[in-house]
C-alpha cells in the first residue's frame, strides 16, 4: 500500500489538496452562516427592543392620561361634596327655623283657644303642649329630611354625570 501511495503521490497530493480546499470552503460557509445568524438575531433583538419601547411609551402615556382623568374626577367630586355639605348645614339650620315657626303658630292657636276656653280646657291644652311640641319637631324633621334627600339625590346625579 505504501508503494501505491508513493507511486501515486501526485494524485494523493491533489486529493489531499481537494479535501483541504473543501474543508476550508465548508469552514468559510459555516462562518458566513454563523455571522448571518448573529446579525439576524441582533436585528430581531433591535426590533424587539424598539417595539418594547413603543409599547412602554404608549402604556406610560395611557397611565398619565388615566391619572389626570382620575384627578379631574376627584376634584370635581370634591367640589360637589363640599357644595353638598354646605347645603346640609344650611338645611339643618332651616330645621330650627321650621320648628320655631311651627311652635309660634301653635302658640298663636293655643293663645286664641285659651282666651275662649274654660279652666278645664286650659289644663287639657297644657298636657297637649308636650305632644304638640313633639309633633312640631317631627314635622320639622320630615321637612328637613325631605330636603336632605333631594339634595343627596342632586349630588349623586352630579357625581354620576361627571363620570360619564
Amino acid at each position: 500500500m505504501i508503494a501505491f501511495l508513493l507511486a501515486n503521490r501526485k494524485w494523493v497530493g491533489y486529493g489531499l489538496a481537494a479535501v483541504l480546499v473543501a474543508s476550508l470552503l465548508l469552514a468559510y460557509r459555516h462562518s458566513l452562516i454563523v455571522d448571518g445568524r448573529r446579525q439576524g438575531e441582533a436585528n430581531i433583538q433591535a426590533l424587539w427592543d424598539a417595539d418594547v419601547m413603543i409599547r412602554e411609551a404608549a402604556a406610560n402615556k395611557a397611565i398619565v392620561a388615566a391619572r389626570a382623568k382620575e384627578a379631574a374626577a376627584r376634584a370635581a367630586n370634591e367640589v360637589l361634596v363640599n357644595e353638598y355639605t354646605q347645603k346640609l348645614v344650611s338645611i339643618a339650620g332651616e330645621r330650627d327655623g321650621y320648628y320655631g315657626l311651627l311652635r309660634q303658630a301653635r302658640g298663636t292657636v293655643l293663645a286664641c283657644r285659651a282666651n275662649q276656653a274654660t279652666g278645664a280646657l286650659i289644663a287639657a291644652t297644657a298636657g297637649e303642649a308636650a305632644v304638640a311640641e313633639r309633633i312640631d319637631r317631627a314635622i320639622a324633621a320630615v321637612i328637613v329630611e325631605s330636603k336632605l334627600n333631594a339634595e343627596q339625590l342632586d349630588a349623586l346625579i352630579a357625581v354620576v354625570k361627571g363620570q360619564m
